[in-house]
């Protein structure tokens, strides 16, 4: 199964034109290909917006390989907008506390196949 790629990770504060911001704060970006059969369809969009909504990161997605726009990771209709098919690579940017974390999660999920949730904290 391929794993998801570790494509860059920085504090907001480096980027050119951002105003400082709290060290806490972080930009993360990963890579990861739909290798499902079905693609992004409504089922795996919604597992995905329910995994991102978790986090308090903003979260963007966009599918590289169709060179598609930006969208909100958060939201079922624009994820299913990505049209990404088998193969097709995610770009998923996250911005906020839990970045890193956030991207990490997402970026396994797709790479799973949609098909179980990365383990998280026992409750």
């Amino acid at each position: 199964m391929p794993e998801a790629v570790y494509h860059a990770e920085r504090p907001l504060a480096r980027r050119k034109g951002r105003p400082r911001v709290s060290g806490a704060e972080t930009e993360a970006v990963r890579d990861a290909e739909v290798v499902n059969r079905e693609g992004l369809h409504a089922r795996p969009a919604s597992r995905f917006v329910d995994l991102a909504s978790r986090f308090e990161a903003d979260v963007t997605v966009q599918n590289v390989t169709r060179d598609g726009e930006l969208v909100d990771g958060k939201s079922a209709m624009q994820m299913v907008l990505l049209e990404a098919t088998q193969g097709c690579v995610l770009r998923i940017q996250t911005r906020g506390s839990d970045a890193e974390e956030a991207a990490d999660t997402l970026a396994a999920l797709v790479a799973s196949g949609f098909e179980a949730e990365p383990q998280q904290n026992s409750r």
